[in-house]
């Protein structure tokens, strides 16, 4: 073969080389990028899963509360209704007799 052709096919060779390895460097940068995003995306649905937990508890906890507000005034109901049912016949028979 010619020298020239030789330096030429050379040169030519190690401007693929250098193009080759600047590709591998971007794809192992773009490799750890994706392996860094996709630790981030695990800790995030980590932490998404911790406030749904939190949120369940929250709303078991709102019920509970819920029913033991309706429980009590449930019982100040009955309790009212029993003192004007009194009340109420008292003041009947004061009209009554006024």
């Amino acid at each position: 073969m010619d020298q020239d052709l030789l330096a030429y096919l050379d040169q030519r060779f190690s401007s693929i080389d250098r193009r080759f390895e600047e590709m591998d460097k971007r794809f192992d940068a773009l490799e750890a990028d994706v392996r860094k995003t996709w630790i981030s995306i695990e800790d995030v649905r980590g932490q998404v899963r911790l406030v749904a937990e939190g949120v369940a508890s929250n709303n078991e906890q709102l019920n509970q509360h819920r029913v033991e507000v309706a429980r009590r005034f449930d019982e100040l109901e009955a309790l009212t209704h029993n003192a004007y049912v009194d009340l109420d016949e008292r003041v009947r028979r004061l009209e009554a007799t006024g």
